[in-house]
């Protein structure tokens, strides 16, 4: 109990702008994928948009290549956290989120959920919502912190922390978070979606 009314009131000081990653090359190697063209495109088309709700004070991103490259942020403290990543390769919620995935795609969070992948996505946002709340404290209270993640994972990262904010989750589970997008949460204006302009390629 004591911990939630601290994650609480931590929350309650944080503007938090969590992003995904824009589109990625091709490879075996999912962990090591960069940002391809397109995705570079995009996030110069989405940079003044994110760069308006800053400056930031912290940037916490998946340790994949793809993430990282999506939200750098100069000499802004950057902490890559393995709680942003996937569940383990070869786990059973690794295998279930990915086979939802490849039959519904990019559907709204609240179809991925409703499927055989809910109860692995709410076993993996537990990790990530501690994770980014143990940076937050770090930092202080009063902060801006940009997040890089991935698709559906970043729209479950957001839900959870909307709803220890108190504010209203729909908008993390109605929409379809595309390459690019952010989803922007505060006390204050509660959150919402902000869309990644269309690039051509």
């Amino acid at each position: 109990m004591e911990d939630t009314v601290k994650n609480s009131s931590i929350l309650a000081s944080l503007v938090i702008v969590a992003q995904r990653h824009g589109n990625a090359s091709k490879g075996k190697d999912d962990f090591s994928r960069p940002l391809s063209e397109k995705g570079v495109r995009q996030l110069s088309a989405a940079r003044p948009a994110i760069e308006a709700l800053g400056p930031f004070d912290l940037v916490v991103t998946s340790p994949a290549v793809r993430a990282r490259s999506t939200v750098e942020h100069g000499n802004v403290l950057t902490v890559h956290l393995d709680a942003l990543y996937f569940p383990a390769e070869g786990s059973v919620d690794r295998l279930v989120i990915d086979t939802v995935y490849d039959r519904i795609g990019n559907a709204p969070l609240e179809e991925h959920l409703a499927s055989e992948a809910g109860p692995a996505l709410l076993r993996w946002v537990m990790g990530a919502v501690q994770a980014v709340i143990d940076e937050a404290l770090r930092i202080g209270p009063s902060k801006r912190v940009l997040v890089g993640g991935h698709g559906v994972y970043t729209q479950m990262l957001m839900l959870q922390l909307a709803l220890l904010m108190g504010v209203d989750v729909t908008p993390a589970l109605t929409i379809s978070l595309v390459e690019g997008d952010a989803l922007v949460l505060d006390q204050k204006n509660g959150l919402r979606h902000l869309a990644c302009p269309k690039v051509e390629g």
